[in-house]
């Protein structure tokens, strides 16, 4: 919910340090446990350092990581029997097939079709147990890339990613005015929390058929 100045998280910190439980700028797992402490809450993940360094461990978040594949799996069996408040899934051979191929090659864009259709086994299991009607699903990437396989830059091809929200409320609009960080607002909104004062993601207007969204970009904490 805020810029990486402010949460100043990379990958060598988040790899090797817990996240702070008590750092001013919470997760959306903490947000969340804070108001539906009883809930259950998991995060699947292909990367580890996600669980590691960017979650906290005092939830009671259930986690495992593999491939993507094996990820999927231990979705699709976890969600047999919880109904989770929140549930995160990180899926990494895409990104693996850009940097290895380059960005919007055929191999990358066949990759993709891989991982729709593991999203798709997810979805289908919350179709299964009657969870989909009161269900937000948000895909987004990590971060674009170009043919040539870089990524980082201040291209248009690297800045860019597509973020997609699916749900009963959700309007059939193209928005082009949100940033990563406005993720973790319209996760809590979902769910009917005001996000913390320190966030500075805003819920984008017109996103939801019942909910105004923000007209200003909060200032929240700023370093």
């Amino acid at each position: 919910g805020v810029t990486p100045e402010v949460h100043g998280l990379t990958n060598s910190i988040v790899s090797e340090v817990p996240y702070d439980v008590n750092s001013p700028v919470p997760s959306v797992f903490r947000v969340a446990h804070n108001v539906y402490p009883d809930a259950q809450y998991a995060a699947f993940c292909n990367w580890n350092p996600i669980y590691n360094g960017i979650i906290e461990h005092n939830l009671g978040v259930v986690n495992a990581t593999g491939a993507d594949n094996s990820v999927t799996d231990h979705v699709c069996e976890y969600l047999e029997n919880h109904e989770p408040k929140v549930l995160f899934v990180q899926f990494d051979q895409v990104d693996g097939a850009g940097h290895g191929n380059g960005y919007g090659t055929p191999n990358h864009l066949k990759q993709i079709e891989i991982s729709d259709a593991y999203i798709g086994r997810i979805y289908d299991m919350y179709v299964k147990r009657g969870l989909i009607d009161d269900t937000l699903f948000i895909v987004s990437a990590d971060h674009g890339g170009t043919p040539g396989g870089s990524h980082g830059g201040i291209t248009e091809a690297e800045k860019r990613i597509f973020i997609g929200f699916a749900g009963e409320t959700v309007n059939h609009i193209t928005l082009k005015d949100l940033e990563v960080r406005d993720i973790a607002a319209v996760t809590v909104c979902a769910l009917g929390i005001d996000r913390p004062k320190t966030w500075s993601a805003r819920v984008p207007m017109n996103l939801f058929s019942d909910v105004e969204g923000d007209t200003e970009r909060p200032e929240g904490l700023v370093k």
